[in-house]
């Protein structure tokens, strides 16, 4: 997951989940069409407040709830409450309790000497500069990189996020893989199976070319080839009669490959 207090002008590849600001104390507020800008399929608003003492949990939750309801977010998402260093149990249970009320969950953010001391809410995320990712004992996100123009997190399977960029509402995602530049294969799962619909979405993290492939048994059929600039995306709709079980994928640019299904 990247965060960043403006959108990246080069954001790393690899990146399922884009954190961005609603509201409090942060230095930039993203615009809605920033936010429409967002390419990643999932993301999770924040809210900032590093003096809680001088605020209002209960009015900042109610505000941060109401922006959510208001950008049309489906109930039981998150937000990131960006707490730094404070330490205020009081106002953490008041901003929830509000939040709550329109249906979403508050994920406190903060330092490893501080977060702990705060309720945990849906979930703690942390800040814990390793330079690698890693889930930190009892937390459900991780901030493992600290960069100049945008942080990066580990994020636990299954949280509850904002699925800002869906497939198919029908549709649930089934598997992921970071594909690198060059030769790849991604495996269709479920062949056999007679799913209702199979789609593979191909998002591009850098500016190039990326040429798509399908087949079985060794034989290639040629089902894509197109020129793809940082966040486009490539759908291809996948036979479900067991024609196709392999994607070969030919691209000039790091890819993160998605396979949704019913």
């Amino acid at each position: 997951m990247l965060d960043a207090a403006y959108p990246p002008y080069n954001p790393p590849s690899g990146i399922d989940v884009t954190a961005f600001y609603i509201g409090g104390d942060a230095v930039h507020l993203w615009t809605d069409a920033e936010i429409r800008n967002i390419r990643t399929p999932y993301a999770l608003p924040i809210y900032v407040c590093d003096k809680p003492a001088l605020h209002s949990g209960y009015a900042d939750g109610t505000h941060a709830g109401a922006w959510m309801q208001s950008h049309g977010i489906p109930d039981g998402a998150s937000v990131g409450l960006d707490l730094e260093t404070a330490v205020d149990p009081a106002y953490v249970s008041a901003f929830s309790g509000a939040v709550s009320k329109f249906g979403y969950r508050t994920i406190p953010y903060g330092s490893k000497s501080s977060l702990f001391q705060n309720p945990k809410c849906y979930g703690y995320w942390v800040a814990d500069y390793t330079e690698h990712d890693h889930l930190y004992p009892g937390t459900i996100i991780t901030q493992y990189y600290n960069g100049p123009t945008y942080d990066l997190s580990e994020v636990a399977p299954g949280v509850a996020l904002w699925n800002i960029n869906p497939v198919e509402d029908t549709q649930e995602m089934l598997s992921m893989l970071k594909l690198d530049a060059g030769l790849s294969y991604l495996p269709v799962p479920y062949v056999g199976t007679n799913p209702k619909s199979l789609s593979v979405r191909l998002t591009a993290q850098s500016e190039g070319q990326v040429d798509v492939y399908w087949g079985r048994g060794g034989k290639w059929v040629q089902v894509a080839s197109q020129a793809v600039t940082y966040g486009g995306s490539l759908r291809i709709d996948v036979p479900t009669d067991g024609s196709v079980d392999l994607f070969k994928i030919q691209s000039k640019v790091p890819l993160v490959g998605y396979i949704f299904g019913e």
